[in-house]
């Protein structure tokens, strides 16, 4: 598995980071950042401990953006999203 990534902000108690997994692995963001040392906000499987001080109600991850060839007709396909309001939230919290 390969994992890109790069850090955009360091804040107190976590990092954001913005992350390109080349090979695109089930959980393969989730397991890389695991085994870094570095776990993800709100993560409860790929986490080496469960008493984090910073708390959410999820896994603190967000496709920005996706791109593929489409299966049938070979056309390049793009989305992007905005950030979800309760991760926004957090983030203007902390």
């Amino acid at each position: 598995m390969i994992t890109k990534y790069k850090v955009l902000e360091r804040r107190k108690g976590f990092t954001i980071v913005e992350v390109e997994p080349v090979t695109g692995r089930t959980n393969q963001i989730r397991l890389h950042f695991k085994e870094l040392g570095h776990p993800l906000v709100g993560e409860s499987v790929y986490a080496f401990r469960k008493d984090f001080e910073l708390r959410f109600k999820r896994t603190a991850l967000h496709a920005k953006a996706i791109e593929f060839k489409h299966p049938i007709t070979g056309e390049r396909m793009n989305f992007s999203l905005p950030i979800a309001d309760d991760m926004v939230n957090f983030l203007e919290r902390k």
